[in-house]
């Protein structure tokens, strides 16, 4: 694999914790809650120049996730007061209209769009960790209201961390890492298919991707490290075959990578030094892409063990977004 380009895009997002894409149009979305919460979308351009830049002042305290379709029009999703409320946004960020969905409280962290049936969903946890009950909330995109909400767990020990759509075979899978589960959601039914546990290490695992792979497999990567056991595990399923059996034994990676993002051949791993690029075919490791910058080294008190990533595989791209309080920027990582 050729060393990639590196472009440093400064951002006016001190803060931001929150990065999205739309890899049909390239079109990131960054969210800053703190300081007046607000939206910054741009494309990033063969040399790492910001483009086509717009900035929307976000209501409530909190945005938490974003559903992009392929047309740049979004639903945002926020908590003002209690209540959990989605603002469905046209392309120049004019709002549409406001739904407000029926759970308090809590936390919505991830959300899809479902292009093909016109739905989004978004995933929700109560965070009662003595009785945790998550939910996912369906929103019908073309009457842009509230559809239904689908009961997913009534005992989980964490959040729902992920979401990834799979078109071929109209399923949503969401997975709650602290345990390892993932569930299948019909896309087609709206309904839930039942919960499967994978990892059976006593190892709490950091990261999970779920992404359609060489060929028509579909995988499953669960990697588990610790600050006392600096060395992560890799444990890839195929989910294609009964019981999601493991495609080879754990493999082991010195270093914590909390962040797993996957093309159709490669699995990269994000963590605190950088990226580290691994083939599905052979899972033969490449030398790890070093970042240096300073909310990636593990210096003072900034967040170097959660990096905010995300994967454009239409222009062979990884973005990680790095903020410090002080300054921010886009790091594009540019395979093309």
């Amino acid at each position: 694999m050729a060393d990639p380009r590196i472009y440093r895009t400064p951002i006016d997002l001190p803060k931001a914790a929150l990065l999205q894409i739309n890899e049909a149009t390239g079109r990131m979305y960054v969210v800053q809650n703190e300081d007046r919460p607000r939206v910054l979308a741009f494309n990033i351009g063969a040399d790492g120049r910001l483009e086509n830049k717009q900035i929307k002042f976000l209501p409530g305290t909190r945005t938490s996730a974003i559903a992009v379709d392929e047309y740049d029009w979004s639903y945002f999703f926020y908590q003002e007061g209690d209540q959990w409320k989605a603002t469905h946004y046209d392309v120049t960020f004019a709002a549409r209209t406001t739904i407000d969905l029926p759970v308090t409280n809590g936390l919505i962290n991830t959300a899809r769009f479902d292009v093909k049936h016109r739905r989004v969903y978004a995933a929700w946890t109560d965070l009662n960790i003595f009785n945790s009950t998550s939910q996912v909330v369906v929103i019908d995109d073309k009457q842009h209201q509230y559809l239904s909400t689908i009961d997913i767990s009534e005992q989980m020990s964490g959040l729902v961390a992920s979401t990834t759509l799979d078109d071929v075979r109209n399923v949503l899978w969401l997975s709650e890492p602290v345990s390892s589960i993932v569930f299948p959601i019909d896309t087609a039914q709206v309904s839930a298919k039942g919960a499967i546990p994978l990892l059976t290490d006593p190892q709490e695992p950091e990261g999970i991707a779920i992404q359609t792979s060489t060929g028509s497999m579909f995988v499953v990567a669960v990697v588990s490290g610790s600050e006392f056991e600096p060395t992560s595990s890799l444990n890839i399923y195929d989910t294609t075959r009964p019981g999601y059996p493991l495609i080879v034994a754990p493999l082991y990676i010195s270093g914590i990578f909390r962040v797993l993002l996957m093309s159709e051949k490669i699995l990269y791993l994000v963590g605190r030094g950088g990226v580290l690029p691994i083939e599905l075919k052979s899972l033969q490791g490449q030398e790890e892409i070093k970042i240096k910058s300073s909310a990636y080294d593990g210096s003072g008190e900034q967040r170097p063990d959660h990096p905010v990533a995300v994967i454009d595989n239409v222009r062979n791209r990884i973005h990680l977004l790095n903020s410090d309080g002080e300054k921010g920027e886009i790091i594009t990582l540019d395979f093309s």
